[in-house]
């Protein structure tokens, strides 16, 4: 992890995760799960298996038993709030066709603040994904980006990395 400024989990532009130095099967530092369901069927926490062909070895994984909510809930950004930010990332599933939702929450404790901004369709291979915080997708008061599991599927697991949290752009990337 190559923080932006920081203030113990409080974070600003610049801040980017590729969960490398974090422990297998533990929560990357700063990092928050939201779990619905029983603790045993699903989960977030750093993976090597199978590594990570975008920076090997680890990546962050969320995995749902497919009837519960499951959020990986960022560090804290003290200038979210500032508005035109975005976050990019890499995404696959091990299921082709499951869902990754990606939002805001006021706070790392709950989902029930959760505000989507954008949905994708998972591939079976990583691929990079950006989202965009700006007056239309923003609704001005999260100050944490959460993903959540879209639960298409039983059992599923999502792998995420190289998560990085910036400022739009003057020529946003396409």
């Amino acid at each position: 992890m190559f923080p932006a400024i920081s203030s113990s989990c409080s974070y600003t532009i610049g801040y980017f995760n590729d969960f490398d130095t974090s422990d297998v099967y533990v929560l990357p530092h700063c990092w928050e799960i939201y779990n619905s369901g029983l603790p045993f069927s699903n989960g977030v926490n750093t993976t090597d298996y199978p590594p990570s062909k975008v920076s090997p070895p680890t990546s962050l994984e969320i995995y749902s038993s497919g009837i519960d909510t499951v959020l990986a809930i960022s560090p804290h950004f003290s200038d979210f709030t500032t508005g035109q930010k975005m976050t990019s990332f890499f995404a696959w599933s091990d299921m082709p066709g499951e869902q990754l939702i990606v939002g805001t929450v006021d706070n790392n404790t709950s989902p029930y603040n959760f505000h989507p901004a954008d949905t994708f369709v998972l591939e079976r291979n990583f691929q990079q994904y950006v989202v965009y915080f700006d007056n239309q997708s923003y609704n001005g008061t999260g100050q944490h980006v959460a993903f959540m599991h879209g639960n298409q599927f039983t059992f599923s697991g999502i792998r995420i990395d190289n998560f990085k949290y910036d400022t739009i752009p003057d020529c946003p990337i396409t």
